[in-house]
């Protein structure tokens, strides 16, 4: 009942109390000491197996704290052993005798639907502790302090039941955007993306052909995405390598003088070891216990390309000012209003020591977005890439929803799954950024000095993943980055790129096993079949019209339903009219 208050007694003299509001639980700690008590965990709820009501055939779903990591499991085979990005390879701590998610866990078996998560993250990482027996809901408080005779207030949540996951979904996306508002941009941003073609070789000379042929074939590829290669080492931002001979702000300049957008990639929250920022400032990074700057690689992944990385610190005044200056030039002087921001989660883990130790890891991640706000100013995209979720709601408004694509059919199946995951994440947090169209064989970095040959199309399975990839992009409703070289695309490749970036931006809602999504838009609706498995699959789809293959062209005519065959790995997009 709204305005009900539940109290807990704890050890000692703190307690938790939680208060219900509007279908929201606000939960506190309350001191009845004269002396303040640090706290390093709030366990604010605890379910039994009884009480949740799942076999061991329920389907799970438990998100991640970045964007590479998510699970979705029988009940039955969760355990403290499952894979997970968090665990693995962030080697976030994981309680033992748990496996340990984050955000918020759903639960569907039988048309029953349950969702417990945190609906707020201003302050504080809300964990969800599972096993076969019991689930809990712990925040990380990072050892802050409750007042004496005080209360310290923690993170709201939400428990949501229903018959549809979709509506459920979409009762908790309402909940986070009352607590963090969406930050609208004036468009969906479509573009091209020089990493998956050129990777951190990139030259000057091949953004600016790409972007000839995006002004001349693709209008609406609007956006040249510089991704990484421009700087001569991670946080070096406002320098330039040999491969880059005009200064950055003339070739903007050009670019948006054919017509189109620059758009920047940034990592803000690191820098390598070999960087001028690291040489020249080592005191404006997180420190270890000793006082040195606190290696990446002693605590968590040591990062992905000119590692070892250090942790640029969010609290550090002259840390954040050298941030704002860096986005002051490129907003200001570059003219761009597109950032592609780059592990971000390294701003929000909760390893080291600050400057401000009076601060947790997602405040200090949430100050660090704030001053890049403040330097950039309104009518900017500021895309999060492995960033930190929860605290990144309210702070972009575009976020990156799966892994890397790469050219190969069980990471095509993977990112799907993954985002579509997180549809119902789209225009309400963020528009989604599903990772780059990828349409043609081609090999990039160190792989590209190997012996290989192009057989883009040629291969009948070759073609059914790339089907997979275009189908999955447009059912997520979001962004269309292309991937490709341009001018390398041929008529059918231009086609469905054509056709996706025409398309109404509206996220598909999918049945129970993300088989089949469905999107109404005002051109008609559009179905999406998914059959990842090894043998033909059949959809009966309840149509009345005539269904086009959009990518054959062929038409379907139906009367009240019709039978749709999909090859083993292969995807159909379908528009009924």
């Amino acid at each position: 009942m709204t305005g009900e208050t539940i109290t807990y007694q704890t050890e000692g003299a703190v307690r938790l109390e939680t208060e219900e509001k509007d279908g929201e639980l606000f939960p506190k700690l309350v001191n009845s000491s004269n002396q303040a008590v640090s706290i390093k965990e709030a366990l604010v709820m605890a379910w039994s197996r009884e009480k949740l009501g799942f076999s061991d055939a329920a389907m799970v779903y438990c998100e991640g704290y970045q964007k590479l990591n998510s699970t979705y499991v029988r009940f039955g085979d969760i355990s403290e052993n499952l894979a997970s990005m968090d665990k693995d390879h962030y080697k976030l701590p994981q309680t033992k005798g748990f496996f340990t998610g984050y955000n918020y866990v759903c639960f569907s078996e039988n048309g029953r639907v349950l969702l417990i998560g945190a609906a707020s993250c201003r302050s504080y990482t809300t964990e969800i502790r599972l096993n076969r027996q019991t689930l809990q809901l712990v925040q990380n408080l990072e050892g802050r302090a409750v007042p004496p005779d005080g209360a310290l207030p923690l993170e709201s949540y939400v428990v949501l039941e229903g018959a549809d996951k979709n509506r459920v979904l979409e009762a908790f996306a309402a909940h986070l955007m009352k607590n963090h508002p969406t930050i609208p941009f004036r468009e969906v941003p479509d573009g091209w993306c020089s990493w998956y073609c050129y990777g951190p070789l990139v030259t000057q000379n091949a953004i600016m052909e790409n972007m000839a042929v995006a002004r001349e074939k693709f209008p609406a590829l609007k956006y040249i995405q510089i991704d990484d290669g421009y700087q001569p080492h991670m946080g070096d931002w406002l320098l330039q390598t040999d491969e880059f001979p005009k200064e950055m702000k003339e070739i903007c300049r050009e670019i948006r003088a054919a017509g189109c957008e620059p758009a920047i990639w940034v990592a803000p929250f690191i820098a390598s070891k070999k960087s001028e920022l690291f040489r020249t400032h080592p005191d404006w990074f997180i420190k270890d216990e000793t006082g040195a700057p606190l290696c990446a690689a002693d605590v968590t992944f040591k990062g992905w390309r000119d590692a070892p990385w250090y942790f640029l610190d969010p609290t550090h005044p002259q840390a954040i000012a050298y941030l704002q200056q860096v986005f002051r030039v490129m907003k200001n002087e570059w003219k761009v209003d597109y950032f592609k921001l780059d592990a971000n989660a390294w701003g929000a883990l909760p390893f080291g020591v600050r400057f401000r130790r009076d601060v947790t890891s997602v405040e200090a991640y949430r100050m660090g977005m704030e001053a890049i706000w403040e330097a950039c100013g309104p009518d900017t995209y500021l895309l999060g890439c492995n960033a930190p979720l929860w605290p990144s709601v309210g702070v972009v408004n575009g976020m990156r929803v799966t892994a890397d694509i790469d050219r190969n059919m069980a990471t095509v199946k993977g990112l799907a799954a993954q985002c579509f995951h997180r549809n119902w994440m789209h225009n309400r947090l963020w528009i989604n950024d599903p990772d780059c169209l990828v349409q043609e064989d081609i090999v990039t970095g160190l792989k590209a000095k190997l012996p290989f040959l192009r057989k883009a199309k040629q291969n009948p399975r070759r073609a059914a993943m790339y089907r997979y990839a275009a189908a999955y992009i447009r059912a997520s409703g979001g962004m269309v980055l292309s991937g490709d070289k341009l001018d390398d695309l041929n008529t059918y490749d231009s086609d469905i790129l054509q056709k996706l970036l025409a398309a109404p931006r509206i996220a598909a809602e999918f049945n129970e096993d993300f088989s089949v999504g469905v999107t109404d838009t005002p051109c008609g609706r559009e179905y999406f079949l998914f059959n990842a498995s090894e043998q033909p699959k059949t959809f009966t789809l309840p149509a009345e019209g005539t269904l086009v293959n959009q990518f054959t062209n062929e038409a379907i005519h139906a009367n009240d339903s019709c039978s749709v065959t999909v090859a083993a790995n292969d995807a159909a997009w379908l528009l009924l009219k």
